[in-house]
């Protein structure tokens, strides 16, 4: 799956700083260790933030619910014109999804993002709507009847001139070397935490599956450094 080159390298990046400040916090006599100390936890925040966001590969939609009489393409279609320059996990996921019916991508006009809830735009004069469960909860607007999603699935909803088109379930794919870095963080006596917007029960899945520590659902972007 594809994942941006730069996102790698500075994950590692952070994550030799983080390494390298331990050795010398160890190394060093008591009298320098605090602002050794005070370093060595700003780097831990961002080595533990790219770690979260490498533990979960690009995810993969595997269920297309459509509803109003609109079809499996038009509907990857219209996610993918709002989708088409995000690295979002999800967002790769919904681009893989268009490449494989080779969906050929319509441009879009007045994108915004709903922060922590999903984007907007403007797809051949009708506005386009791609959003969390949580965007549907503060709109009131109602759930399908046989909504009910696995525990390992995100689910993303589809809104044409705010009338709900359908939805996209999409699978979490754990990288194999995940469960070696939370191994790493627990043997140097570090908590994992996993910080993410998804839902409390895929969250769950994914910390069991993993070992982490603990973790928090539903958080939205500006709340993870409050975390």
């Amino acid at each position: 799956m594809y994942r941006h080159p730069a996102q790698l390298y500075e994950a590692i990046f952070y994550i030799i700083i983080f390494f390298t400040l331990w050795v010398i916090y160890h190394s060093k006599r008591t009298r320098l260790k605090k602002g050794f100390l005070f370093g060595l936890f700003l780097v831990l925040l961002f080595s533990v933030r790219f770690i979260i966001e490498f533990v979960k590969e690009n995810q993969e939609p595997f269920e297309n619910r459509l509803l109003n009489g609109l079809d499996e393409r038009e509907l990857i279609r219209f996610a993918s014109a709002l989708e088409q320059n995000s690295e979002h996990p999800i967002a790769t996921g919904i681009m893989q999804k268009a490449r494989d019916l080779s969906i050929s991508i319509p441009s879009q006009q007045n994108f915004n993002a709903i922060t922590g809830k999903g984007v907007e735009a403007t797809v051949d004069g009708k506005q386009i709507k791609v959003v969390s469960p949580g965007y549907l909860k503060e709109k009131n607007i109602a759930l399908p009847p046989d909504f009910n999603p696995d525990a390992d699935e995100t689910v993303v909803f589809v809104l044409i001139n705010e009338t709900l088109a359908g939805y996209i379930s999409l699978s979490d794919q754990i990288r194999p070397e995940s469960a070696d870095a939370i191994k790493t963080l627990h043997d140097n006596n570090i908590k994992s935490v996993l910080l993410t917007g998804d839902n409390s029960k895929v969250a769950e899945s994914v910390s069991n599956k993993l070992g982490i520590d603990t973790y928090y659902a539903e958080v939205l972007p500006h709340q993870k450094l409050e975390k």
